[in-house]
């Protein structure tokens, strides 16, 4: 199909099994990972276009989570009288979730690729 509706499936995947993660506590949040980047690897149906889509399907939803994290320090910091340390302390954490959503669209990609090459093949 393409590098476009690889990655808006996979995002679906992974939305739908992080959900079901919270009722059915076997479905891990590395799990849904892992099994939306290769689905997304195969509604590609090509290597590359695999590797992108996994790629963005790992990315996209880490690194908004890291933006919004660090949007929102503004509410944190008057709030309270340890505002300040908390908000340090979720700046810290966003930085963080966004330098690992790249780590995680390296492995995306990986996945996806296997995904698409499976998919060209058959």
């Amino acid at each position: 199909m393409g590098t476009g509706a690889g990655t808006v499936v996979g995002i679906i995947v992974f939305i739908v099994l992080a959900y079901l993660g919270r009722i059915f506590l076997m479905i891990s949040p590395m799990l849904a990972l892992v099994v939306s980047t290769f689905i997304a690897g195969l509604v590609a149906k090509r290597a590359k276009k695999g590797a992108v889509a996994g790629f963005l399907t790992a990315f996209i939803p880490l690194f908004a989570l890291g933006v919004l994290m660090i949007a929102g320090i503004g509410g944190i910091e008057a709030s309270s009288v340890f505002g300040g340390l908390v908000a340090i302390v979720v700046f810290i954490a966003g930085l963080a979730l966004i330098i690992a959503s790249f780590i995680a669209g390296i492995v995306g990609a990986i996945i996806g690729a296997i995904g698409g090459f499976i998919s060209s093949k058959l």
